[in-house]
């Protein structure tokens, strides 16, 4: 009868300090402050485009060969081979071996 009168309370002890324990852990992770949001991200500023070149330039390359037809005023000024030694490179007359009876 006596076991059973100091088993009681110190049961009774050690289960309220587990609750006790644990809810204070609980509570001790809330407490603790939240990290500060990384601060938001510039506004991006967008240049405008370019002016396009005027009307009367036509300039047309042709991916297969690699040279770039340049046309004025709907005349054909020449072509841009990658060959020339100017920069910027500048239009001339090219013969085509496919046509050589054409003037270029």
């Amino acid at each position: 009868m006596r076991l059973a009168t100091y088993t009681f309370p110190l049961l009774t002890l050690v289960t309220a300090m587990t609750i006790t324990s644990i809810g204070a852990a609980g509570c001790g992770r809330v407490a603790q402050p939240q990290p500060l949001p990384p601060p938001p991200a510039p506004i991006a500023e967008v240049a405008a485009p370019p002016e396009p070149p005027p009307d009367e330039w036509n300039v047309l390359p042709d991916p297969m060969s690699g040279t770039v037809e340049v046309y004025h005023n709907g005349e054909s000024i020449g072509s841009i081979t990658g060959d020339e030694k100017e920069d910027p490179p500048i239009p001339h007359p090219v013969k085509d071996p496919d046509h050589p009876d054409l003037p270029f």
